[in-house]
């Protein structure tokens, strides 16, 4: 009989437990849950990383640029350990020709993203799988249970019951958010990271990087062998950075030796150090924004056109390249300030919308135009917020950027 009632106990607590789990709010990534919504082998190019990854590479131009179909995987701090078991789930639902890690997630120690990483959005998207069940045992069980479970991360709203009835509602009629299908897994930021934050960043002294982590050389070999066993070609790619943060990174950093490696597996690493890439096109010190993701999603493209035998349209390659701009000034002159936008191809048919703020008032608000600078009154001080959208009308991208120009008193 006591066996009976503490076996009964045990059912009616996990029972209770998955129902309350189950109803917490699904903090899944939208890149995660229309990823396991998309039709069985559809994708030819599978992007993967963290958060230099998804900020760099904007399948929508390399799609137009190849003709193909590619998509952008992974969340914030990752590293080669979830890299691997999400590669092994996507390769359950896909069969693309390539797969394209960028490095940094070699570089990093498990420990960046168990403490900041966002790993949930991979775990809570989809059906819980095999691979996702490994992940679980090898980094999260049993010291990191909020991970796991929405229950333990996510306090009870127990003062709302209605979100938990809509969502159990949801639940028993079969509904399911299928995530945000405007992109293909891409985060175009618009902000350009500001001059004295820019400026910061390339004084900050060296990284005293930690000794490189074996288990991360370790997964390195399981996702080569995944991406063979499978007849999966493996690229991989090192996005431009400004400077490592030695007060961010002191603890985590651990990058692989990424000349040896290239030696030793007979791999070429795609480097992007050739192309001129400053503050404009940097959202912080180590993020590209959509000026530089732009030029990152181009070259990509080129580049997986020379490695994969694949044709390049010219008329879009040409069109994209419209789009690279060499740097940006802002110049103060009186009480007028001027901000002013450099092409890399002056005759490019490009127009601009302008849009100028402060402190939520609307100073200045253009249609588009042809000219490539805008001056606008700065007499007071404080921080003005610079908008601009970029459009070629011989396409349908429209670049955006966001500056902040700081006017003292």
């Amino acid at each position: 009989m006591k066996w009976f009632r503490f076996i009964s106990f045990v059912l009616i607590f996990f029972i209770g437990f998955s129902v309350l789990n189950s109803l917490q709010p699904n903090e899944a990534s939208d890149r995660w849950k229309y990823f396991y919504s998309l039709p069985p082998n559809s994708i030819d190019i599978v992007f993967m990383g963290n958060s230099h990854n998804f900020v760099a590479f904007n399948p929508q131009v390399i799609d137009k640029i190849l003709n193909t179909n590619s998509y952008v995987v992974g969340f914030d701090a990752e590293n080669i350990v979830a890299s691997y078991y999400e590669l092994k789930d996507v390769l359950k639902f896909q069969q693309p020709q390539a797969v394209v890690l960028e490095t940094f997630a070699l570089d990093l120690r498990r420990e960046r993203m168990i403490d900041q990483g966002f790993i949930y959005e991979f775990l809570d998207a989809g059906r819980m799988t095999e691979n996702k069940i490994k992940l679980i045992a090898t980094i999260l069980f049993p010291d990191h249970l909020p991970g796991i479970f929405p229950l333990f991360r996510i306090r009870m709203e127990w003062e709302k019951p209605c979100f938990y009835l809509n969502n159990l509602r949801t639940q028993i009629q079969g509904l399911d958010n299928k995530g945000d299908i405007a992109n293909s897994g891409e985060l175009i930021i618009p902000i350009v990271i500001p001059s004295e934050e820019y400026e910061e960043s390339l004084s900050l002294p060296d990284l005293d990087s930690l000794e490189p982590y074996p288990e991360n050389l370790d997964y390195f070999n399981k996702f080569l062998i995944a991406c063979y066993q499978n007849h999966v070609i493996p690229l991989f790619v090192t996005t431009p950075i400004i400077h490592i943060d030695p007060r961010t990174y002191s603890e985590t950093y651990a990058p692989l030796n990424k000349d040896l490696i290239s030696k030793e597996y007979n791999l070429e690493i795609l480097n992007f150090n050739q192309y001129k890439f400053n503050q404009l096109h940097f959202y912080n010190a180590t993020h590209l924004n959509a000026f530089g993701s732009l030029i990152a999603s181009t070259e990509m493209a080129v580049d997986l056109s020379e490695r994969l035998s694949i044709p390049v349209n010219q008329k879009w390659l040409d069109y994209y390249h419209t789009y690279y701009f060499e740097k940006f000034t802002i110049t103060q002159k009186g009480n007028e300030s001027t901000i002013t936008l450099y092409p890399n191809k002056p005759d490019a048919p490009l127009l601009y919308a302008w849009k100028i703020t402060r402190d939520d008032t609307i100073i200045i608000n253009t249609d588009y135009q042809s000219h490539n600078s805008i001056t606008f009154p700065a007499s007071n001080a404080g921080e003005y917020q610079i908008q601009v959208e970029i459009w070629n009308p011989e396409g349908d991208l429209v670049l955006d950027g966001q500056f902040t120009h700081l006017v003292e008193e």
